[in-house]
């Protein structure tokens, strides 16, 4: 398995500006343009502190309970199949993100750092990705760049917000890509438990 093209296609669904787009404009399409700008800064820099405090502690936490490395890529699995599946098949009723305050500081952290850019199936990724990795050659750097790479395009998504969505057929063309990425999450998904599964000695293929 290609380590970087799969953890960049799992981090730009979980992490990345497909959700995050119309959720941005929403939140300050009456706003000045400074208003957005800061906004988009500050949720980039708070998602930012947050992926590197799971980076840095994630696999001291999951080491405490003692937990196989074949045990971690099948939960991985199972949480990726299910956000995809929520995806696919979202449930009826969906809350808005709260905004408590109207500074862009207080949206910057909440709604936008979380749960919008780095959302719960995100965390997990990042907390699996992370745990798997010493026993995967190469599976750190691809984190590191991954996660560089789809914060980078968040920011950016985030900062042209209202020029992206000027673009005639931008967001269906977004929309398009982001369900071509929902098929490689899914396939993924099943890929990583079936190779732990494999390890386990549990079935041969």
């Amino acid at each position: 398995m290609d380590h970087l093209h799969f953890i960049f296609a799992i981090f730009f669904m979980l992490l990345g500006p497909i959700k995050i787009l119309p959720v941005f404009v929403k939140l300050t399409k009456d706003r000045e343009p400074a208003y957005a700008r800061k906004a988009a800064i500050q949720a980039t820099v708070f998602a930012f502190i947050i992926c590197l405090f799971l980076m840095l502690t994630s696999s001291r936490t999951l080491a405490r309970y003692h937990i196989h490395p074949e045990s971690l890529k099948i939960a991985g699995g199972l949480v990726l199949l299910i956000s995809a599946l929520r995806t696919i098949f979202p449930p009826p009723h969906q809350d808005e993100p709260a905004v408590q305050s109207d500074s862009p500081l207080a949206i910057a952290l909440s709604p936008l750092a979380t749960p919008v850019i780095v959302t719960p199936a995100g965390v997990a990724a990042v907390m699996i990705f992370v745990s798997v990795a010493p026993h995967e050659p190469g599976m750190f750097r691809a984190i590191r760049i991954a996660l560089i790479a789809i914060l980078a395009l968040d920011f950016l998504t985030m900062y042209f917000a209202k020029a992206i969505m000027r673009v005639p057929l931008i967001f269906p063309a977004i929309r398009l890509f982001g369900a071509v990425m929902l098929v490689v999450q899914v396939a993924g998904a099943v890929d990583l438990i079936v190779v732990a599964l494999k390890s386990l000695g549990l079935f041969h293929v």
